[in-house]
């Protein structure tokens, strides 16, 4: 499947859940500190969660010091579609999936 294919997958999975989409970030496998470079940009954009296909597309081999570096940055969800599941930060209660996030443009 293409890069493309991919991101509008994402956009369509982070409307359906309520959030804006704000802008994609792509990262090459050759790219060093990717991780540390998505939560800055992830953090810079004040997003409040992380949609990627898959844990793999991340390339982390440790899911809970990603959880917790996610947590300082300000991020409470890393949201994937393949499976589809939510993964919590932090001890909020989780939200309605139908819950606006933020104002879409018109």
């Amino acid at each position: 499947m293409n890069q493309t294919w991919h991101e509008n997958q994402l956009r369509s999975l982070a409307k359906r859940f309520g959030y804006v989409h704000s802008k994609t970030i792509v990262f090459g496998h050759a790219d060093p500190d990717r991780m540390a470079r998505l939560l800055h940009e992830a953090h810079r954009a004040d997003a409040e969660a992380i949609f990627t296909p898959t844990l793999a597309h991340l390339d982390v081999t440790d899911l809970d010091t990603l959880l917790a570096d996610a947590a300082q940055s300000g991020i409470h969800s890393i949201i994937t579609w393949n499976p589809l599941f939510t993964h919590q930060l932090d001890s909020r209660e989780p939200r309605s999936h139908n819950l606006r996030r933020g104002n879409s443009p018109e």
